[in-house]
Parts: C-alpha cells; structure tokens; sequence
C-alpha cells in the first residue's frame, strides 16, 4: 500500500485516459523513476509550524507558550482565544514532528487539544474567492 505522499505522483484513471499513448510511456517512465526514489527524497518539506484546536477558553499567551515549550524550544506563538486554537512554531520540522506526536489528543486542563502540522495557504480548501476576499481583494 503506498502513502498519500506518494499516492500523488500516480496518474488518475481519467487522466491516463486522456493521453496519448507516447505520453503514457513517459509518465509510466517518469512514475517507475520516482518509486524508485528513496521514500524520503519523495516526502515535502514539513512545516516547523504546528496548529493546536480545542483550547481551553482562558488559556492565556503565557500559559500556551509554557505549556509547549516543554517538549521543545518554541520560536513563537499566536493564540486566537476566542476560536480556541492557536499556532506554535519551532526550530526544525523534527521538533516540530515530536510536539504533534506527544500533544496530540492529550488534555490541557479539561479541554482535549487536537494538535497537527500547520497548513499553508496554498493547501486550503476554500475556493480562491474566500481568499481573495479574505485578503480585501474585492475584484
């Protein structure tokens, strides 16, 4: 069973559908080489970046900071109180890695905290519209 991370590369039935048959064998020749590749030359650069959801609703900055920089040295912090989630960022994506792994699904007072890498803008889901209106860009 392959990973999602290298489940992408494969080309969908419906575009192998579309091709020409010289450019099937490219892309089979293309798709060979890349599973070939070792599993981490073929894994994105992860994010140091990680995003905490379900916080405690008087969790304040300190305590936040406090509370993770524990496992880690944290490079910054931004708690948004009023939705209950907040982003802490640390030095490498190993760091970054171990503080999903042993914060996630644990407790912080009595609030359940979900802890996973942080998304960037480009991976929303969204459409671009929403963006650009989030961005005041009303064309």
């Amino acid at each position: 069973m392959l990973s999602p991370s290298l489940r992408r590369f494969l080309p969908s039935p419906l575009f192998t559908r579309l091709l020409l048959p010289t450019q099937l064998l490219e892309c089979t020749r293309i798709h060979s080489f890349l599973l070939s590749l070792p599993i981490t030359l073929l894994t994105l650069r992860r994010s140091t970046r990680i995003f905490v959801r379900g916080l405690p609703p008087t969790f304040t900055d300190a305590e936040f900071r406090a509370h993770f920089s524990r496992k880690n040295e944290v490079t910054d912090a931004r708690l948004i109180p009023h939705r209950r989630i907040g982003y802490i960022g640390f030095k490498t994506p190993e760091d970054a890695q171990a503080a999903v792994k042993y914060f996630n699904k644990t407790y912080v007072r009595t609030s359940k905290i979900g802890v996973e890498f942080a998304k960037t803008v480009s991976t929303r889901t969204c459409p671009v519209s929403y963006i650009k209106e989030a961005n005041g860009d009303f064309r």
